[in-house]
């Protein structure tokens, strides 16, 4: 699946914006101000009103009349055009507003484009927690085939329809877009966090943060070998001296980052290292995930990193 058009209304600064023909490769460049972090921001909401609800995401943001453009009394609206696993090209469209001073789903669309012509069936149309659903997916595009839909009520009316119904085989492109979105890692990566030792653990995926770098290293090294491989010879490339890293563990059960500089005999913790070089290895981990994401958004790579 691959996101081919983002449309954005009444966002912070952004009144009304769109961005077509996608590539699998994104720069987004411009002066302070111009909205590259809110454009960022727009893909964190939506993954935080899919995985908590509308009213959390919200709130995290200062309230309802923080989030909406300045001046404006309407909704706000995000659309998200992607081709599903089959190839067709879907709609999906979130517009948020206000209930008695509490942040609401005002509509929530999931649709298919069927050819050139042809009325599209919503798979899935909610307004404040109540709408309907079709449950026979399967038969979308076949001659005479007529849709069947199912009435639902949601408790919370601030509360993704895509959330629940996500969650049942017969909701299979709701399924697939809710698995989309909630894969999506938006990077928010702080030195500070990636230097102390973690508890040892397991995992697969760096976090936002970057603070389980050491558990994520000791996984790629112990179950993706060549991945680990990979991404110390580009660190060899880039990082002079850096020969090697591990994630040594402690005896009290922790995780150390190590990085070994030929230069000297015992590696440095990375406590010890530059910041560069924190970043280099946490982006490079990023790029050589063994299941990488639908969606990776790095704001700023370039802190802390050499312009090249």
């Amino acid at each position: 699946m691959q996101i081919e058009r983002l449309e954005i209304r009444n966002y912070r600064l952004f009144r009304s914006a769109e961005l077509e023909d996608l590539p699998n490769l994104t720069v987004v460049a411009g002066a302070n101000g111009s909205g590259k972090s809110t454009l960022f921001d727009v893909f964190s909401f939506l993954k935080e009103a899919l995985t908590r609800n509308v009213a959390s995401a919200v709130a995290r943001r200062g309230g309802f009349r923080e989030l909406v453009s300045c001046g404006e009394t309407g909704a706000i609206g995000v659309t998200v055009k992607f081709r599903e696993s089959g190839g067709r090209l879907a709609t999906y469209r979130l517009e948020i507003g206000e209930d008695a001073g509490r942040p609401v789903v005002h509509r929530e669309i999931l649709k298919f484009r069927r050819g050139q012509s042809g009325k599209p069936w919503h798979f899935v149309d909610f307004s404040r927690g109540k709408g309907t659903a079709i449950t026979n997916e399967s038969v979308y595009g076949q001659k005479g085939a007529k849709a069947d839909w199912e009435e639902k009520v949601l408790d919370d009316p601030s509360v993704l329809s895509i959330k629940g119904l996500g969650q049942f085989k017969e909701f299979r492109i709701v399924a697939e877009f809710r698995n989309l979105i909630e894969n999506w890692h938006i990077s928010d990566f702080h030195i500070n966090d990636a230097r102390p030792s973690a508890e040892a653990g397991y995992a697969e995926h760096l976090s936002t943060r970057g603070d389980n770098i050491a558990q994520v290293a000791q996984f790629l090294y112990e179950h993706h070998r060549d991945r680990f491989n990979r991404v110390l010879q580009v660190m060899s490339e880039r990082v002079p001296g850096v020969s090697g890293v591990e994630a040594k563990p402690t005896e009290d059960g922790r995780l150390v980052l190590r990085f070994q500089d030929g230069s000297f005999k015992d590696p440095f913790v990375a406590r010890f290292v530059s910041d560069g070089t924190i970043k280099m290895f946490a982006c490079l981990v990023l790029l050589h995930d063994p299941r990488p994401h639908p969606l990776l958004a790095v704001e700023e790579p370039e802190n802390q990193l050499a312009p090249r």
